[in-house]
């Protein structure tokens, strides 16, 4: 019997690698970082971003790559040149050396163009050329436009990501950046996506507290701190959990599930464990796709999350309390009460509209039955992950804080990690599942809160269907208080229904965008001052009929 041999397919693998990148942020990140990384330094880093209809062009001030260099930036799961201190990086981030395949993810062209001490090479590869590459290949082969050329540009890198398969959402990407670059603040990085400049929006944190590292992690790892910071006002989505670094890289982000209940979303933090990158038999604490989440079948990995989680919910019950004091007080249980009159109003009015819009739309054959527009009291539910059967499932959630033992039944939590004992008393965890949640489509709730005064007069809560009013907006604070802080008063009730008229008329197009993206603009603006229109006429009378 001849010897056998493990073949590999180098193109499909490669373009299947590619497909972990398919959104547009994370591929145009992938390449921004490299632009950070490769120099001695941060400072005075320049990136310039341009996105087009079909065309990404991401350019920078960096160290730029000679031949050598290109070599080991077109080698697929090769060792990080910088890791092993042939290149000059600060970062150190890269370990896998898939993030230059990203390109393939959302488009079907990658052209590199670099200058390095005098000398430009641009290279040239397409999802054509890694296509038609023969199966015993091992070796994909470049297109070669420039070798070695002369040229008086500076130091620097240009990366052609052409002929884009999917729409890129510019205002995702900036998100995207402005969250990867939030530890860098205090470096000198310029960043422009078509001339917006990216900015570190420094958090509202009204409070921070300090966890020191404990039990089974700090054994394997020795002392850390988690540091836990309190939010004023929820977070973006991106900003929330525990973002978990290997010195200056993010390689996790997780909340343990905790981030998903209530005030959960005011939580952030930071804990840095070096070492947590070193695999353990041989399994990585993180894969290469960049997915953020830690593997939980890395102990280190476990052992951590198993550590964090306790102290999130912790400080999530300590402002949970805090909560639930202020919305006892005499004032605020006045303005719930207008707020529930308020919001049964524009549940009649958001109603009518429905409908009315239902049946034009059906009589179009514009949209099916299963529109986003459903009758009142109607929901959509929303599946729980399915962890497999590694992860047993919980009807609860046992959390140890101390001494002390809670079980906490969250029939629509997501999926968590469950804290328990063994015979030893050793913690363990498992991750379990949530159960089946439901958002209610029925119409819009009118709240109020306290956002401070840096925060918009209103936000639409889409996940919930929620008008929020922040009574700390200086408009309302001063209308309160010429009113004697009485929120019974009828001008303030004025300003009060005046600023959820808004919001409902703005929350009411955000609807609209979400069943149909291509509404057009005139289209939205005609519905909306519509509504405005016929909400005023039917609600405002009363409340400026009383002196």
């Amino acid at each position: 019997m001849s010897d056998l041999e493990m073949r590999v397919n180098i193109a499909k693998n490669l373009l299947q690698t590619s497909a972990q990148f398919a959104d547009g942020p994370s591929a145009i990140w992938e390449y921004t970082s490299n632009s950070l990384e490769y120099r001695d330094s941060p400072l005075n880093c320049k990136i310039d971003i341009q996105i087009d209809k079909n065309q990404i062009i991401i350019s920078d001030n960096s160290d730029g790559m000679d031949e050598t260099i290109l070599k080991y930036f077109f080698t697929v799961s090769g060792e990080n040149q910088a890791r092993k201190g042939k290149q000059k990086s600060w970062m150190k981030r890269g370990q896998f050396g898939t993030g230059k395949l990203a390109a393939f993810g959302i488009a079907n062209q990658l052209q590199v163009e670099t200058v390095r001490d005098g000398l430009k090479n641009i290279y040239f590869l397409s999802r054509r050329m890694i296509e038609d590459t023969p199966e015993h290949e091992n070796n994909i082969k470049l297109k070669k436009i420039t070798q070695n050329e002369p040229s008086p540009e500076p130091n620097g890198t240009k990366i052609y990501i052409n002929e884009l398969n999917i729409k890129i959402n510019k205002n995702e990407v900036i998100r995207k950046i402005e969250r990867e670059i939030a530890h860098l603040r205090d470096h000198e990085i310029q960043i422009l996506i078509n001339d917006y400049l990216c900015e570190v929006k420094p958090l509202d944190i009204t409070k921070d507290y300090t966890f020191v590292t404990e039990g089974p992690i700090k054994d394997r790892y020795g002392e850390f701190d988690l540091q836990i910071e309190v939010s004023r006002v929820p977070l973006d989505k991106y900003d929330q959990g525990i973002k978990i670094f290997c010195n200056e890289n993010i390689i996790a982000i997780d909340g343990c599930g905790v981030t998903e209940k209530e005030c959960g979303n005011q939580l952030t933090g930071t804990i840095n464990i070096p070492d947590l990158e070193e695999p353990i038999n041989n399994v990585s604490a993180f894969d290469q796709t960049r997915s953020q989440k830690l593997n939980m079948n890395h102990l280190g990995a476990k052992e951590l999350l198993l550590f964090i989680s306790p102290k999130l919910e912790k400080v999530r019950r300590i402002i949970l309390d805090e909560k639930n004091v202020a919305r006892n007080s005499a004032k605020s249980q006045k303005l719930t009460q207008i707020s529930e009159e308020l919001s049964k109003k524009l549940n009649k009015e958001w109603a009518d509209l429905k409908r009315k819009i239902n049946e034009i739309r059906l009589e179009s054959n514009s949209i099916n039955a299963d529109s986003i527009f459903n009758e009142p009291g109607e929901q959509d539910e929303i599946e729980a992950i399915d962890f497999g059967e590694d992860f047993p499932i919980s009807d609860g959630t046992e959390i140890r804080i101390g001494d002390e033992t809670e079980i906490i039944n969250t029939p629509n939590d997501p999926p968590q990690i469950d804290l328990v004992e063994d015979e030893s008393g050793k913690k363990k965890g498992k991750k379990t599942p949530g159960k089946k949640s439901k958002r209610s489509r029925g119409g819009f709730l009118v709240d109020h809160e306290n956002r401070g005064e840096e925060e918009q007069r209103s936000i639409y809560d889409k996940a919930n269907l929620k008008i929020i009013i922040n009574i700390d907006h200086p408009s309302v604070v001063s209308c309160l208080k010429s009113c004697g802080d009485d929120v019974e008063n009828i001008n303030f009730k004025r300003l009060y229904y005046e600023i959820a008229f808004r919001e409902f008329e703005h929350s009411f197009a955000q609807e609209l965008i979400y069943e149909n993206s291509q509404y057009q603009a005139e289209d939205l603006l005609f519905e909306m001052r519509s509504l405005y229109d016929r909400v005023t006429r039917s609600l405002g009378p009363s409340l400026y009929s009383i002196s």
